[in-house]
């Protein structure tokens, strides 16, 4: 045999079995089947080692090969060389053939790369699922050296990954423990690390009676299921083997559906807990997904046409925050309530636009991440921009989505001072912030703070413009009374008085639509265009029309037969001039 790339040996034929003298019949050497292999390339390394190491030690022919490859080979890997398995000699070909479409070493290496992204992160209350990251690393670590592939145990991006899974705590101690190994740390490294970690943890009371529990029972399933996560327990009675559900928000012996806690939360904490525990959307049942759930069916609640349970659904008036829109939310929180007088942080600004300027006010929101401006403030000014959606919530999971733009503008203090520009900032039809007045108070002195009676700010000043707030100079006269603030747009006070007031909460969540969401609104909108029904006016002619009223005037059934008037015939026929003509004749 000669040593191939990547540590794989070419399997010269060898010579036919020869005749045994005495009996004169051929020798008939026992055929030991070669594992099943179907193109995953994940099985590519066994199925390979297999095939040599049998070869070379029973002398197999190409003849004994070809039938052993006949019935070893499946799926993707049959196709690949079915035009191959017909001669004896073509079996070097065919194991190059299969060796350049699923044994090279790139495609061992991605498929070890999708298991270590598809595992998902550990938190601190899972400390149980160490385990498999540990045995899924020392796989990892064994299928390289087995592959001759020991190269990708330095890979620095590969040993991020498998950091990443773990948590915080963790990290913590694994990069104690690497800054002692040297030259440094690789991923057989880690996997000695990890593995250690899993045995400490394998031994405490609470993973220790998990995996009890976990081998108690176990349901059947496939190879391509998600584990379990609806626990089940078994008890006896009376000889007799009863299967119950273990609720998972309750722990309680029913099913998740029939829970009555679970029932009494929001929508949001059911979907998160269904989310949380990979549950079916469907049936609310672990070990497998919606594409594959056989109680699927349409809600049909409001005539809602998705596919969930229907403790999922979400009415007009509600909104599922998912974990994608969470994170494409822009939040905006002012909280007001029955308690003494709150002053915000409002001040007194210019606004400048292509059609002139505008004196209003501004307010400060540190738990806004976003600015935000009047609709009729932009008009007037004449801001133009591009049109977007905002999709407003408050609580008691009320919602409503309205047409915004985003502008930019410029902002200036009443104290003069150079403008800053506002870019970005979208447009809502009314920010609705609380109306409040100010009168300068004594021991401010004589700070410019201007004082204003029930006012209403129009612009909303987030983080994204947090360098317009930042307090230079702060004045104060201890704990709970106002504070004065000099920011780049000027003196303000905000804080608590001594006033009593008492207001209703405020409290509004602004969420940005995410790309996806934006894509089907243009979709949407252009097909709306499409189908307006607006079709080109067509402008008729006299003769058309007078044919037109010829034709419904004149028309009448005679036995089997119309008879029409002539459309071309004219009402004030004038004939042209002919006496001198006639004349000349």
């Amino acid at each position: 045999m000669s040593q191939q790339p990547h540590g794989y040996m070419r399997v010269q034929p060898t010579p036919p079995a020869p005749y045994n003298i005495e009996s004169g019949v051929l020798h008939r050497a026992k055929l030991y089947p070669l594992p099943e292999f179907d193109g995953n390339p994940e099985d590519w390394p066994l199925f390979y080692s297999s095939f040599a190491d049998t070869t070379r030690e029973f002398n197999y022919s190409d003849r004994q090969n070809l039938m052993r490859l006949q019935k070893a080979l499946k799926g993707d890997a049959k196709r690949a060389v079915t035009s191959l398995l017909i001669f004896p000699e073509n079996v070097p070909n065919i194991l190059e053939e299969l060796r350049f479409n699923f044994g090279r070493p790139e495609l061992l290496i991605r498929a070890q790369l999708r298991k270590v992204q598809s595992f998902p992160n550990i938190t601190e209350d899972r400390m149980e699922q160490v385990l498999d990251l540990s045995n899924q690393v020392r796989n990892i670590t064994a299928f390289f050296k087995s592959a001759r592939c020991e190269q990708h145990l330095v890979n620095p991006t590969l040993l991020e990954h498998l950091i990443s899974k773990l948590p915080a705590s963790k990290q913590f101690e694994w990069s104690k423990h690497a800054s002692t190994v040297t030259p440094f740390a690789t991923v057989e490294t880690f996997a000695e690390w990890v593995g250690n970690l899993a045995k400490i943890i394998a031994i405490m009371p609470k993973v220790a009676d998990k995996a009890t529990h976990s081998t108690s029972f176990r349901a059947p399933r496939r190879s391509d299921q998600r584990p379990v996560i609806a626990s089940r327990f078994l008890h006896s009675s009376q000889g007799n083997i009863n299967q119950q559900w273990m609720c998972i928000a309750c722990n309680q012996s029913h099913s998740l559906e029939d829970c009555p806690q679970f029932k009494t939360r929001n929508i949001e904490n059911r979907w998160a807990l269904v989310k949380r525990q990979r549950l079916c959307f469907a049936c609310l049942q672990g070990g497998h997904n919606l594409q594959s759930c056989q109680k699927k069916k349409r809600c049909n609640i409001q005539e809602c046409q998705r596919v969930h349970h229907r403790l999922l659904h979400a009415s007009s008036n509600t909104h599922t925050v998912t974990s994608a829109t969470t994170n494409n939310a822009e939040v905006v929180l002012s909280c007001q309530g029955e308690c003494r007088s709150i002053l915000f942080k409002v001040i007194p600004v210019t606004l400048f636009g292509p059609k002139g300027h505008m004196e209003t006010h501004a307010m400060f929101d540190e738990d806004s991440s976003i600015s935000l401006l009047e609709e009729d403030v932009a008009n007037q000014l004449g801001l133009n921009g591009q049109s977007s959606s905002l999709t407003l919530q408050w609580y008691g999971e009320n919602t409503a989505t309205e047409k915004s733009r985003i502008v930019s503008l410029e902002v200036q203090g009443n104290q003069g001072g150079a403008p800053f520009p506002l870019k970005n900032a979208p447009t809502v039809k009314s920010l609705n912030l609380p109306s409040q007045s100010f009168q300068n108070y004594r021991h401010f002195g004589n700070l410019p703070v201007a004082s204003y009676n029930n006012v209403k700010p129009t612009l909303l000043l987030g983080l994204d413009n947090s360098f317009l707030g930042i307090a230079t100079e702060t004045v104060t006269n201890g704990p709970s009374q106002l504070i004065a603030a000099k920011t780049k747009l000027g003196w303000l006070a905000y804080g608590p008085t001594d006033k009593m007031d008492s207001t209703s909460p405020r409290v509004l969540m602004i969420r940005d639509p995410p790309l996806s969401k934006k894509i089907c609104n243009m979709v949407e909108e252009y097909f709306t265009l499409e189908n307006l029904g607006v079709k080109a006016a067509v402008i008729e002619g006299e003769d058309d029309m007078r044919a037109k009223a010829i034709l419904k005037s004149t028309a009448i059934k005679i036995g089997d037969r119309y008879e029409i008037g002539l459309l071309w015939k004219q009402d004030d026929i004038v004939f042209p001039p002919s006496y001198d003509m006639a004349k000349r004749r």
